[in-house]
């Protein structure tokens, strides 16, 4: 088996509960990490991608169970925490709304959308689930890697916090603050039309002084 990136290594480290799901699973190297501890379903929605996954998981001798679906709509009632990693913020919104009577009796979700990550972000926010950990990784560029769990008072957030997670302001993430850094040079290199987000960049930015 291939050997983990930083960033599955350390989506591994945020498991909760006792049965997986790896949305997407691709080559099932999350998959194949979380058998030790639980057990675990891997899902393809596209009949080449599923056909990969389930021949990876028979020359590995897995008891990972293969699942051909789209989404979390339709998954197993035993599942505790979903993984939903690498794809489009736009995407994973979208896998979460047409799945939103499955989430309710998900427990954890962990999440780490490639862009506008404000989306899934503020969709699982405004349903009752709150990051209560995380980081921003680099991997070509900086996205976040969170964990989600059910919160039983109403959440409440500013814009940042919708932006970026409340979980990230709050612990002054060193990764979240390399991606605005990153954000504020290139901005600052096209100088055009891009006061207001400088300005913004800046302000956010003070919060780690």
């Amino acid at each position: 088996m291939s050997k983990l990136s930083f960033r599955l290594n350390y989506a591994l480290s945020l498991k909760k509960g006792n049965v997986f799901l790896d949305v997407g699973s691709d080559h099932a190297l999350l998959a194949l990490a979380l058998e030790e501890e639980g057990k675990v379903y891997a899902s393809e929605n596209k009949i080449g991608p599923y056909s990969t996954l389930v021949n990876t998981l028979k020359r590995n001798g897995s008891n990972v169970i293969p699942l051909f679906l789209d989404g979390i709509k339709d998954i197993p009632d035993d599942i505790e925490c979903v993984y939903i990693l690498g794809m489009g913020g736009r995407t994973i919104e979208k896998i979460l709304k047409e799945g939103e009577e499955k989430l309710k009796k998900i427990k954890y979700l962990i999440i780490s959308p490639q862009s506008d990550f404000y989306l899934p972000i503020t969709f699982l926010y405004n349903h009752g689930f709150i990051d209560e950990e995380g980081t921003y990784i680099f991997e070509k560029h900086y996205y976040p890697v969170l964990r989600f769990s059910h919160y039983d008072k109403r959440i409440v957030y500013n814009d940042d916090e919708s932006k970026y997670s409340i979980s990230a302001i709050k612990n002054r993430d060193g990764g979240l603050k390399n991606l605005l850094l990153t954000k504020l040079a290139l901005f600052e290199k096209i100088g055009e039309d891009k006061e207001n987000e400088i300005l913004e960049l800046r302000r956010l930015l003070k919060l780690w002084n």
